[in-house]
């Protein structure tokens, strides 16, 4: 089952428009109605939110079925990007401190 149509299916099961849904959940209308149409996806701490106020498991939120849907998808590539960034960040320090280290020893040379 697609994301979209899990958010369809809880606010029915819990009887709420999409205002009331959307003030649960302290976000607007217009949020609730993009995650219904899979024009925007939700980031990780409003899925916490949703599985806090409504009382669904992460796993059956995220995952919905067997298959994998665009929410599963999108924590992936969102997690595959933070390792990439992580790993440019530490490179570049130590392609950095490298550098400082090699300036100060040519330093120490020339004098």
């Amino acid at each position: 089952m697609e994301f979209s149509d899990q958010i369809k299916q809880l606010r029915k099961e819990n009887n709420l428009s999409q205002v009331q849904y959307a003030k649960k959940l302290h976000v607007t209308r217009q949020a609730v109605s993009n995650w219904k149409n899979n024009r925007n996806l939700l980031d990780l701490e409003m899925l916490i939110e949703i599985n806090r106020v409504f009382h669904i498991s992460l796993d059956q939120l995220i995952l919905g079925d067997d298959n994998m849907n665009k929410m599963t998808q999108k924590l992936i590539k969102d997690t595959d990007e933070n390792r990439k960034a992580k790993y440019n960040m530490i490179t570049t320090l130590i392609g950095g401190f490298l550098m400082i280290l090699g300036f100060v020893s040519l330093s120490r040379l020339i004098r």
